[in-house]
């Protein structure tokens, strides 16, 4: 029983992270590179520039990345697809600017055939904005 609390406590992650210059701090100071091609870092920055917070429901956000309803939730769970905002107690949405931004990526990729991480993509892309991001 005490091999498996200590599993349980080593699998444990925390939500917090600190941002600090160009790296994504994790927990038990493991660190891990945010830098992305500059087209790709461009595309984040103006989509977390934007104003623009319009959201989108389940089906039209299913719609304009052009997924079935359970190929958007299965690339939610995967990482590789942002994960929606709780609008109200019982509804999400997906921020419209932010789907914009992968199906801009998925062009850029496809048209330049240069391959990018998708999950560290949406992280970045999605990480939570601070202060100093404002300033």
């Amino acid at each position: 029983m005490e091999n498996k609390r200590m599993f349980k406590q080593k699998r444990h992650i925390s939500t917090q992270t600190d941002y600090q210059s160009d790296e994504l701090i994790f927990p038990q100071n493991e660190t891990k590179k945010t830098t992305m091609p500059k087209h790709f870092q461009e595309l984040i920055d103006a989509a977390r520039e934007n104003p623009n917070r319009g959201v989108l429901r389940a089906h039209p956000a299913a719609k304009k990345a052009g997924y079935a309803i359970s190929t958007l939730w299965r690339d939610v769970k995967a990482g590789v697809f942002v994960k929606p905002i709780q609008i109200s107690v019982r509804s999400v949405a997906w921020i419209e600017i932010e789907i914009d931004a992968i199906l801009a990526a998925k062009t850029l990729m496809s048209r330049t055939n240069q391959k990018i991480d998708m999950k560290q993509f949406v992280e970045l892309l999605s990480a939570p904005i601070t202060h100093s991001d404002i300033d």
